[in-house]
């Protein structure tokens, strides 16, 4: 299988070259044409966007984001945060992500502008999900019972009014967004109500998702 594994080694490279691509291009629009603009433009990959992505839009949205968050959880380890607590860890890498966002505008809101479609709500939904999910697991989270769903309800919570604040002030220094941020970590932590409100929705959505199973 060797042959295998290094193909699929030059696939991630490959991808990994142009999504490192995106982060810093003036990108206008999420689209397989202008990723293999921009493929094209960078120059030495070989295979074109509409190959490394299956001719799908959304998967490599999924495959950015994945990336995305890598790059975001790698830098905490190389910063030796995985010594850190919990809810610290949790912090570090959202204020991460919003650095990212913050640093690379234009993909960005291109990527809110294509999300924004009604038909691709459950795309931008299992998007916040796995970065959320990667946060939590990176932070020494392994839980599998209901707080598995509440921690996440929680820190959704958190993670969608911030990015709310940051489009309205993102041409605003970053630390502003920050603080927002972290006096939602401790609204959260301080209210109790809020806790059992959020608590209550993912009970809700849980019943939902059973009474759908066959």
């Amino acid at each position: 299988m060797f042959w295998y594994d290094h193909i699929m080694d030059t696939l991630e490279k490959i991808k990994s070259k142009l999504f490192k691509a995106v982060l810093t291009s003036d990108l206008r629009e999420w689209s397989l044409e202008a990723l293999e603009d921009l493929r094209l433009q960078v120059g030495g990959l070989d295979i074109p966007a509409i190959t490394l992505f299956k001719g799908e839009a959304d998967i490599a949205l999924r495959e950015f984001n994945s990336f995305c968050d890598h790059l975001i959880l790698q830098e905490l380890t190389e910063k030796g945060s995985e010594t850190a607590r919990t809810h610290e860890k949790v912090e570090k890498a959202l204020a991460l992500k919003f650095a990212l966002f913050h640093e690379s505008q234009s993909v960005t809101l291109a990527i809110v502008k294509y999300l924004s479609h009604p038909l691709r709500l459950r795309l931008a939904l299992d998007l916040q999900w796995q970065t959320l999910n990667k946060i939590w697991y990176y932070a020494g989270d392994r839980a599998t019972d209901f707080n598995y769903y509440s921690k996440r309800a929680l820190l959704g919570y958190i993670y969608k009014t911030t990015f709310i604040f940051w489009l309205r002030h993102r041409h605003q220094d970053l630390d502003d967004t920050l603080s927002f941020m972290q006096k939602r970590f401790k609204d959260v932590a301080l209210d109790p109500q809020a806790k059992n409100f959020l608590k209550e929705k993912v009970l809700f959505m849980k019943s939902m998702i059973l009474k759908r199973s066959p």
